[in-house]
Formats: C-alpha cells, structure tokens, sequence
C-alpha cells in the first residue's frame, strides 16, 4: 500500500510526473523531497499522426454500423471497471453500441466477461492486442472513449491520446 510506496520512492534517485499537479501529490502524499521529482509534459501524442481518417470511412473499415459507438481500450483487467459500464449498458440499453477492445493478460477474466455480458446486444468484445495503428483507427472512429478506472490517474496517457485526436473522453465522477 502507501507505506511500501513510500519506502520506494524514498530509496529513488529521481522521479518523473507528467503534470505540476502530479508531482505535488508525490511530494505531498508520499514525503518525497521536491528536488528529486522532474515534471516531463506528455505532450501532444497525436502530432504528426498521419494516420487520421474520415470517421465514417474507418467505420465502414471496422464494420461498425452508422449509430453512435462508444469504446472502452486496453487490457481488460477489474481496475478498469468494465463490468460495471457493460452492466449499465446491459440495463439502460443507450442507443450507442459499447465496444471494449483489447487483450487481457488473464484469459479466464476475458471468458468471465464474454460470458457474462454475451447477452447485450449492443455490447461487443474483441480480445485482441492493438497496434498503435489500428488503435488510432478505433479512437477515432469512436464517438466517445470511456475511461472508468479505479484509480484517478493525474497523467494517463491513454486519456492524452484520446484527447489529442480531438474523440471526446468520459471519465468516472468518483
């Protein structure tokens, strides 16, 4: 926990945060002196990408249909809270389709959700590792990406990526 943190950051030579904000929380939360924590700004993650495509193209690539399509990314694992977005899904039964797109280092979780939600229709898995390409295509012909991770993170590089291909990004309240 935060005692076993705190004893490795304490042994560390340096540490690096993406965000003013994020270095305080280390210094502040964890006694770390200030001077041994850099802020090193992720940046734009999409500049230069020229792998950027109409929508409605990447779509038809996809084999999506024309409603709205929402995207939850990267190795499905209980910290991200799938299951309790799919429940949701599976219960207000919102016009946009839920895809959850990535592959999980636990097989039997991947089974546990496929056979737990295969009954939504509109709700679809595809358990495969994405490359940065085909990643971007999912990003960006999303209408939405849903981040519903335990942890508020003050740097995620997944919500970066999202937001620098201009798809608007959901977060949890909590």
């Amino acid at each position: 926990g935060r005692r076993s943190l705190r004893q490795m950051y304490r042994k560390t030579s340096a540490i690096i945060a993406h965000s003013q904000k994020a270095a305080d929380k280390v210094v502040g939360t964890f006694d770390v002196p200030a001077e041994l924590v850099s802020v090193i700004p992720h940046g734009e993650l999409a500049a230069g990408d020229r792998r950027r495509e109409d929508r409605e193209h990447l779509r038809v690539r996809l084999g999506w249909d024309r409603g709205q399509q929402c995207l939850m990314f990267g190795s499905p694992a209980p910290y991200k809270r799938i299951e309790e977005v799919a429940a949701w899904w599976g219960e207000a039964r919102p016009e946009a389709k839920l895809w959850i797109i990535g592959k999980s280092w636990d097989s039997a979780y991947e089974s546990h959700l496929q056979s737990r939600f295969s009954g939504i229709e509109n709700v679809a898995f595809v358990f495969e590792r994405l490359d940065d390409t085909a990643l971007v295509i999912y990003i960006v012909a999303a209408d939405a990406v849903i981040l519903n991770h335990r942890s508020r993170s003050l740097t995620s590089g997944a919500a970066c990526r999202v937001r620098s291909l201009d798809v608007p990004l959901l977060l949890p309240n909590s």
